[in-house]
């Protein structure tokens, strides 16, 4: 089985929909828990279980915050809600997988549209506008994937991180 969904699934049985978890490079994993459980308990005794369940999905200890519900609400920790929506880049969906996420295939509930820039001249500033852009409709609350299709000088990666 995938060590990320082995995870995912250990995860869920100890900690039902009280968890965040993203695995990075080399198995590296990204973990925030918010769980009754570790009331009145220290972070080593938080962290025990926890560590156990990535080593035995043969991952690597990253960055692990534990909290009690109690914890979470003062320090305006929160979970992100599970998104079932379709990945919408190549990006997205690769980290859904390596996650050890899967999602239903669905259709969008309205048409994709899309937004080109193009010319035949280079330095027109083609990627700078594609990225003005792209900011402003995610600040409206649009969904954006972005694709740089400049095959001779690619912008995207250096001006995004």
């Amino acid at each position: 089985m995938n060590p990320a969904k082995q995870l995912r699934q250990n995860l869920i049985q100890k900690f039902p929909q009280q968890f965040d978890l993203d695995i990075g490079a080399g198995g590296f994993v990204l973990l925030t828990v918010i769980s009754e459980k570790f009331e009145k308990k220290t972070r080593t005794e938080r962290l025990h279980p926890v560590e156990l369940l990535i080593q035995d999905a043969g991952l690597v200890t990253g960055i692990i915050e534990l909290y009690t519900p109690e914890e979470a609400q003062e320090q305006g920790v929160t979970l992100q809600e599970i998104n079932n929506n379709s990945p919408t880049s190549w990006q997205e969906a690769v980290n859904l997988l390596s996650s050890g996420q899967t999602t239903p295939i669905k259709k969008p509930d309205h048409p994709i549209k899309r937004v080109v820039f193009y010319s035949y001249k280079g330095g027109v500033g083609r990627t700078t506008a594609l990225i003005q852009t792209a900011f402003q409709l995610t600040r409206a609350g649009k969904r954006v994937a972005i694709v740089d299709m400049d095959v001779e000088a690619p912008g995207i990666q250096a001006l995004l991180p």
